[in-house]
């Protein structure tokens, strides 16, 4: 076992996103009246948080990946009334993405709530947000609204720099990666998007059957008997117990669902349909991928070994505090003037 554990920031850990996603609403509901004050103190913990680290000098791990150049960019002060509407912007005339160094992350001022995503303190947001791309150079990530997209170029170009070996980082689960086809799927838990001669970038994602919400599919039985994690054989052993076989021959041959009266069996059987259905929904809805983690070993720590693993089942219900079917998924564009009013 390890004797300390470090963690590192992701775009999760902000102010925008705990409000957005169901955090905060669980932190006040869950200590009452203290509610606000853990919810402050959680947000002051975030902020401490480090943003990258650098394992046994060659490995940089980090959440989102790679960031820009800060001092090579050109900026400009946009107009408005006021000093704290004058706010400072990219010069859109100008190319401004180069390659940000080790250096530059450690003068980064990542003590901020929400990740910036306009202004000159960048780096926090690219760190937090980038992904990886096939497409050459960097690029504003559009489909996110903020951070960059990197093609294989950039990560060559940061692991010579940076005498690095290994850049491992998160941020892009089953779904994200559903979007993205170009890039190989998230089945394992892992991929190895780029290959290039100083070394490897590879994501990794550790929540399986994932999302944790949609689809969920509750595992109780109507009729008070534990039912197999089989819901489909299990429908069919109420149907032989409880249904005759005229019933189980018209269901057979594809014939829609009888009209049954209201007694107990009938009641039972279509408790039972409509879980089926319920499995049949999540299951589809479920992405059913594999998580994963890496045992990274000395003395060198470039050698990644993996590990999947599969989630627990049934999965157990929890209350997501917030509307998940409705609210923007972080893996598509942010709601940018929302993030400005929680400032």
């Amino acid at each position: 076992m390890p004797n300390r554990v470090i963690l590192l920031r992701g775009n999760h850990e902000s102010k925008y996103c705990t409000s957005v996603y169901g955090f905060e609403k669980e932190v006040l509901i869950k200590y009452a009246d203290k509610g606000k004050h853990v919810y402050q103190k959680c947000l002051g913990c975030f902020k401490e948080l480090p943003l990258a680290s650098i394992i046994g000098g060659n490995v940089y791990t980090a959440h989102g990946g790679i960031f820009r150049n800060i001092s090579g960019m050109q900026f400009k002060r946009a107009k408005g009334k006021g000093k704290k509407k004058r706010k400072i912007v990219l010069n859109p005339n100008v190319d401004n993405f180069s390659l940000g160094s080790l250096e530059e992350l450690l003068e980064a001022n990542r003590f901020v709530l929400d990740p910036p995503w306009e202004g000159a303190n960048l780096i926090p947001s690219d760190v937090m947000w980038s992904d990886p791309s096939e497409k050459p150079g960097l690029s504003a990530n559009d489909e996110r609204g903020i951070g960059l997209l990197w093609g294989r170029d950039c990560t060559e170009e940061f692991l010579q720099k940076s005498k690095l070996k290994l850049i491992i980082r998160s941020h892009e689960g089953p779904d994200a990666r559903e979007k993205r086809p170009e890039l190989g799927k998230m089945d394992k838990g892992y991929t190895i998007d780029h290959e290039v001669t100083s070394g490897k970038l590879i994501t990794l994602f550790s929540a399986p059957d994932y999302p944790q919400f949609q689809g969920y599919c509750p595992m109780i039985s109507p009729i008070g008997r534990t039912p197999s994690l089989n819901l489909q054989k299990r429908l069919e052993e109420v149907m032989i117990v409880s249904f005759s076989a005229t019933v189980r021959n018209h269901l057979a041959t594809g014939n829609p669902w009888p009209n049954f009266g209201v007694n107990t069996i009938d009641y039972h059987f279509l408790e039972y349909k409509e879980m089926y259905n319920n499995y049949t929904q999540a299951t589809e809805d479920r992405y059913r991928n594999k998580g994963a983690y890496i045992v990274l070993e000395p003395p060198n720590f470039d050698t990644p070994n993996f590990h999947s693993f599969e989630a627990v089942t049934p999965r157990p219900k929890v209350n997501p505090y917030y509307d998940y079917e409705n609210v923007i998924d972080s893996d598509e564009e942010l709601d940018l003037e929302s993030m400005e009013k929680l400032d």
